[in-house]
């Protein structure tokens, strides 16, 4: 063990890329445990019960959290996570897992580049970035007492409401100017309401959503990058002005109007820099409007790739289906029959889609010179029908960012392509999109296999959740639970094939799923 300390670094840091895969709930402490995704410490920002209180207070019978007592304990922040974590039925127990691995198993490579990114993290005010700033934000001509405010902004050291309230000196950390959100330090100088009135009067472009989550000035340092100095200076005395009127009015102060604000601030820096004598630009004044393609024009370029993250999803298309394979009884030791009380109505219909031609995927080539070989786009691709007296199901999920919610489309139709069944279903929470689609696959063979007929095959266009049913591969990850949710059903069932869909062949199912997000209630 001393050895794997010695390789890893620090023990406390090994610590720092484990949490709780939640199971039932019962022996993680809310307040204490490291379980919720998303935070470096995967523990709640803000949190108003006893520490101790288990998370199994949070989830209801039906193994779904319970949004109405999450919104009384819980920031708006930490709820968003924690509806991201998908609850599995037949309840596992909750146990530690790696967090920065997909499967939740430790690695030494994983292991070795938390390490390296912790001590990155540890030195960053030391790093050659951090370095490039500070001598850049120093050299700024600004005064002094202003300066001193950017400087909190970047060291996350104004007294907003979320910092105040996790360190129990105010009661709430919401928002004092909107009552809408917590207060951040993005929040409050970009994002609030009453701070987006005083920016569009100014010749600034804000993207809110980006400040809204702004972390040791990260978006700042980023506005920085691609700014003049003198817009620079300009930009962050009119976040002073911003900060300053909040202090006014929560202390009693009269709030004064965004344009009032917007001019004090320009003005202030203006008369500053003519005081010191500089040389610049004359200053835009605020206005009402400004074009949505203006652009400042950057005179610098800072080293910050390390400041400012961005994330980048990479899309894998499939060019093959994978050979079906038939499960027999599935078996799990707990498994027990899911209870749901809705019906699958019976449904009809004259139409029906004839069987799809060959599947096809040809290449071209540009010309003689070139060696790259372009894909044609795959066409004529159509639902299958089943063979006669048999029955396909085909399933997708459409989730509402929105709302937090899950929506589910199934469709069962017979080999002239009748519509015997469908389902359109919402399900509470906002999933990884394997999982969703695991939870869609779950939902719509409970409501199957309540059902006098029996399905012979299923089609998902989710190529991982068909791969890891016909596979007898097993992890930690939540992911693994909610497959086995799914064998665990598929024992209810006497025979059925699990098989990949091509997008295009699951119209109907996407096009269910999707009308279920505009419904209220279930529709069978």
């Amino acid at each position: 063990m001393e050895k794997l300390w010695a390789m890893f670094g620090r023990q406390e840091d090994f610590g720092k890329g484990l949490r709780y895969k939640i199971g039932n709930g019962f022996h993680v402490r809310c307040g204490i445990d490291p379980w919720i995704p998303g935070h470096d410490e995967f523990k709640p920002i803000c949190y108003s019960r006893e520490p101790s209180t288990p998370v199994s207070s949070y989830i209801l019978d039906t193994m779904e959290w319970n949004v109405p007592r999450l919104h009384e304990d819980f920031a708006q922040i930490d709820i968003d996570r924690i509806l991201t974590i998908p609850l599995s039925f037949y309840q596992s127990n909750d146990r530690l897992i790696w967090h920065h691995n997909t499967n939740g198993i430790y690695s030494v490579k994983l292991g070795f580049h938390l390490a390296s990114s912790i001590s990155e993290k540890d030195q960053e005010s030391s790093s050659d970035d951090y370095k490039t700033w500070w001598k850049y934000f120093w050299a700024l001509q600004i005064p002094p007492k202003v300066k001193i405010f950017a400087w909190k902004v970047v060291q996350n050291a104004l007294p907003v409401a979320t910092g105040l309230h996790k360190r129990k000196v105010i009661d709430s950390a919401l928002c004092s100017r909107c009552k809408h959100a917590w207060e951040s330090i993005g929040h409050a100088l970009f994002s609030c309401k009453s701070a987006k009135a005083v920016w569009k009067n100014t010749k600034f472009l804000i993207d809110y959503h980006y400040a809204q989550g702004m972390f040791n000035g990260d978006y700042l340092i980023h506005l920085a990058s691609t700014m003049e100095k003198v817009d620079v200076e300009t930009l962050i005395c009119v976040m002073w002005g911003i900060w300053n009127d909040r202090n006014k009015v929560l202390h009693g102060g009269t709030q004064r109007d965004p344009i009032s604000i917007a001019s004090f601030a320009l003005n202030y820096i203006e008369k500053y820099r003519s005081a010191k004598g500089f040389s610049c630009k004359k200053l835009q004044q605020p206005v009402t409007h400004q074009s949505a393609t203006q652009q400042a024009e950057p005179a610098h370029q800072l080293s910050h790739q390390h400041l400012v993250q961005n994330q980048h999803c990479t899309a894998v298309n499939s060019t093959e289906m994978p050979t079906p394979t038939t499960l027999y009884n599935p078996t799990r030791s707990n498994c027990q029959q899911v209870g749901d009380n809705h019906g699958v109505a019976q449904l009809s219909t004259d139409s029906h889609q004839q069987p799809a031609a060959v599947t096809r995927h040809q290449s071209i080539t540009l010309n003689a010179d070139d060696s790259i070989l372009l894909p044609r786009p795959l066409d004529n691709i159509t639902w299958t029908p089943p063979v006669m007296n048999m029955l396909k199901m085909n399933v997708d999920a459409a989730a509402n960012f929105k709302n937090q919610t899950l929506r589910i489309g199934a469709v069962i139709r017979n080999y002239k392509g009748d519509v015997i069944a469908a389902l359109s279903k919402r399900v509470q929470g906002c999933f990884r999109s394997d999982e969703m689609e695991a939870k869609a696959l779950f939902h719509s063979l409970n409501r199957v296999s309540q059902c006098p007929f029996a399905i012979d095959f299923v089609e998902i266009d989710a190529l991982r959740v068909s791969s890891a049913l016909n596979s007898s591969h097993n992890d930690l990850s939540c992911f693994n639970d909610l497959i086995d949710d799914v064998r665990c059903l598929l024992s209810s069932f006497s025979r059925v094939t699990i098989t990949h869909a091509r997008r295009q062949a699951n119209k109907a199912a996407h096009g269910l799923a999707k009308y279920a997000l505009e419904l209220d209630e279930d529709v069978s």
